[in-house]
């Protein structure tokens, strides 16, 4: 189990720490797993998730209809440690479409899987989560040490690849650089496309194009790297007369 954990923190790319991860659950009989970020407060705020095992449907549902309903990240942010979600703290009241979600999770063969939040540094959150196979073992059964395990030390690899990782110039499009900079502002995907005059749906777009070309997997993450590139300025006095102008030029052009 040690070498699997050394594996992790040896990570050289994004992509090493999930395969690695993937391996070290699947060691363990978490088949299947997913990691989300940014977490926070407010739903609206896009979440990148990568997953293995998991149904794609799910995925893209969650994408389009379920984040803004789904009581999980709320519900583990209150233990400090792994939650089963399929057992929440009777402290936490659902919600009619909280509810929906969690009998979705059900019809996903999702109903049952261990979660925990991830901390980083500059404030970064992420989750993490597995779940056996619908046919495998109780999900309680899995050694939840250490699930908390690789969920702690996958992070923290993460959060220093990307402090660490060097400031390759990166090419973005003018509506990339424009989302981007909204981001920076800490603008949500549906205040930045009020802003720009576009659909909520063609942020969320450009926000994964964003993530992609930057290399990263969070908001914050992918604001950090615009900062050091030059991309963006973090804060502006004059912000909001710049919207104004934006929005008038976008609506204008069509």
């Amino acid at each position: 189990m040690l070498g699997h954990l050394r594996h992790i923190v040896r990570s050289r790319t994004v992509e090493d720490i999930f395969d690695r991860s993937v391996a070290a659950l699947r060691e363990i009989g978490l088949t299947r797993v997913y990691f989300q970020g940014p977490i926070g407060s407010d739903r609206s705020l896009t979440r990148n998730t990568a997953s293995f095992g998991f149904p794609e449907t799910w995925q893209k549902s969650y994408e389009l209809n379920w984040q803004v309903h789904d009581p999980i990240p709320d519900a583990a942010s209150r233990i400090g440690g792994p939650l089963y979600w399929h057992r929440l703290p009777s402290s936490v009241s659902l919600s009619e479409n909280e509810l929906a979600y969690m009998e979705f999770l059900r019809e996903m063969q999702m109903g049952q899987g261990i979660c925990m939040l991830q901390y980083g540094n500059v404030s970064r959150v992420g989750l993490i989560a597995a779940s056996t196979d619908p046919d495998g073992p109780e999900v309680e059964s899995i050694d939840r040490e250490f699930f908390q395990f690789v969920g702690m030390s996958s992070f923290m690899r993460f959060c220093q690849l990307v402090t660490m990782d060097p400031d390759i110039p990166v090419q973005l499009s003018g509506r990339e650089q424009d989302v981007l900079y909204w981001m920076a502002q800490g603008r949500s995907n549906s205040a930045i496309a009020d802003v720009l005059g576009i659909r909520q749906d063609t942020v969320n777009t450009y926000v994964k194009r964003i993530f992609a070309k930057l290399e990263v997997f969070d908001r914050t993450s992918a604001v950090m790297k615009g900062v050091r590139q030059g991309m963006v300025i973090v804060s502006d006095p004059i912000s909001e007369l710049v919207a104004d102008q934006m929005r008038a030029k976008y609506r204008r052009d069509g």
